[in-house]
């Protein structure tokens, strides 16, 4: 839900990189990680993760979910050792770390700073 939002906001702004790691938050969302493994197993992972997150499509297959478990797992290692337990967190060009939503100027701002 949370993400969902950001993830709208971010389609507003032109001219920006973003690359997406997936940060399944079982505790608040129990089917967040196989959600996650279907994204991961996709063939097309952006435009599945888009149909869902900005269009609210169902997940469906995704090549072998099961296959897909070491790659939640790196990424949660990810999310451990960087100190990311909040969704979304976002982190700009000069390292500084934001976390939750921000609303579209706010993001042009945030991606520009420098520190």
């Amino acid at each position: 839900p949370m993400c969902q939002s950001f993830e709208k906001e971010l389609m507003k702004v032109k001219d920006l990189h973003v690359y997406t790691f997936l940060n399944p938050l079982e505790g608040i969302h129990p089917e967040s990680r196989s959600k996650s493994k279907v994204i991961l197993c996709s063939k097309d992972k952006h435009r599945t993760y888009l149909d869902f997150s900005i269009n609210g499509r169902q997940l469906t297959g995704g090549e072998d979910p099961k296959a897909c478990e070491d790659k939640i797992t790196t990424l949660k290692n990810l999310a451990n050792k960087l100190d990311f337990h909040s969704t979304p967190t976002v982190v700009n060009g000069a390292g500084m770390i934001y976390k939750g939503v921000m609303p579209f100027q706010s993001i042009v701002g945030f991606s520009k700073l420098k520190e």
